[in-house]
């Protein structure tokens, strides 16, 4: 990651944490450096405590990037990685060869296939960041702001949505004061009242 980061121009700064302290002394670290975004690995330790990385991001106004789409659910900005319910979806297919007599080791190593991007538009205006149209169009979860759900075909290289679908909750729209157009409706595979 440091190498990819000098080749753009960018100073990568690594912070670790072993224990709550720590990940607290991390985004004052990192603030004091002049951090201008974070990016969570993806780590039992850090998942476990999403609650307090999404509050020090917040406390420290560092735009932060998570491993998973709960992260921003709970409040976080934006995250990037696997779609778990289809990797659990893909263990059970591989589960039922096994059951069948396959042998384990004559099976291919799976590979996650399908990426969910997921961006909240609350945090994005509370940080202060614009976010451009052609992320919004590649999201599959805006949270609080338009409602879309779905997997949709990431733009960046190698990987591929293999299933695309787009729902709209107008309960969650009228709440969040937006108005569906026909045309916008006329497009959703499913529309939740």
């Amino acid at each position: 990651m440091q190498e990819k980061a000098s080749s753009l121009g960018l100073k990568s700064i690594l912070l670790s944490a072993s224990d709550d302290d720590e990940l607290a002394a991390g985004f004052a670290s990192a603030k004091q450096q002049g951090a201008g975004a974070m990016l969570v690995a993806s780590d039992p330790f850090f998942n476990s405590r999403s609650g307090r990385f999404i509050t020090l991001a917040a406390q420290y106004s560092i735009p932060t990037i998570y491993p998973q789409g709960e992260y921003v659910r709970g409040g976080g900005l934006i995250s990037y990685g696997p779609d778990f319910a289809d990797g659990y979806r893909n263990s059970g297919l591989y589960v039922g060869k096994i059951l069948k007599g396959a042998k384990a080791a004559e099976l291919p190593v799976v590979q996650p296939v399908k990426f969910e991007l997921v961006i909240n538009l609350k945090t994005a205006k509370t940080l202060g960041i614009d976010v451009p149209p052609t992320l919004l169009a590649t999201a599959n979860g805006q949270y609080v702001g338009r409602v879309l759900k779905g997997e949709k075909s990431a733009t960046l290289p190698v990987f591929q949505a293999t299933k695309f679908e787009f729902v709209i909750n107008l309960k969650t729209a009228k709440t969040l004061g937006l108005e569906v157009s026909p045309t916008v409706s006329a497009r959703a595979d499913d529309i939740i009242e």
